[in-house]
């Protein structure tokens, strides 16, 4: 009789402490490759193009360009972007960074050099955030020198939860 209560005491603190699975997360993918023209260097713009978000759970696109959390909790979640890039001439640096509601963060900025005209490289980076309620994200980039027209061939980001 004792070992049965002992059993039936872990199945119970086992029960207690399950915590139900919640789906947060986007991914997001540019659907065809698309030109960022960069008026002013250093100046961060977002990214053109379609992106297809799907599959997403308590992410919404809106017409920003950005992503909005939806859900209620306050907390954090991992970034993770890849790109492939050129630039319509030699000797650019093009960096890529996330905007937290229209504040860039320099914590996320990640760059490449490409040293020859529509030379293309392939980056990427990890970021994360913290999140609440309706807060939006926002994929931009930038270059070294005024009117720099940036191809982004490819470009994939998925956004999940950083502790689940």
């Amino acid at each position: 009789m004792k070992y049965l209560a002992i059993g039936i005491l872990i199945i119970v603190v086992c029960v207690a402490s399950y915590t139900p699975k919640v789906d947060i997360g986007v991914y997001a993918a540019l659907d065809t490759p698309a030109y960022t023209t960069v008026t002013t260097a250093e100046e961060y713009v977002p990214i053109n193009g379609v992106f297809t978000n799907t599959p997403s759970a308590n992410f919404t696109a809106v017409p920003t360009p950005a992503i909005v959390y939806t859900d209620g909790r306050n907390d954090y979640y991992e970034i993770d972007w890849h790109a492939s890039v050129s630039a319509d001439d030699n000797g650019r640096s093009v960096n890529v960074g996330i905007r937290k509601n229209s504040v860039l963060d320099t914590n996320s900025i990640m760059g490449t050099y490409l040293k020859t005209a529509n030379e293309v490289q392939a980056f990427s980076g990890t970021y994360v955030i913290q999140l609440q309620k309706n807060d939006s994200i926002q994929l931009v980039l930038t270059s070294t020198s005024d009117n720099d027209v940036v191809y982004i061939k490819h470009f994939t980001t998925t956004i999940r939860s950083f502790f689940n």
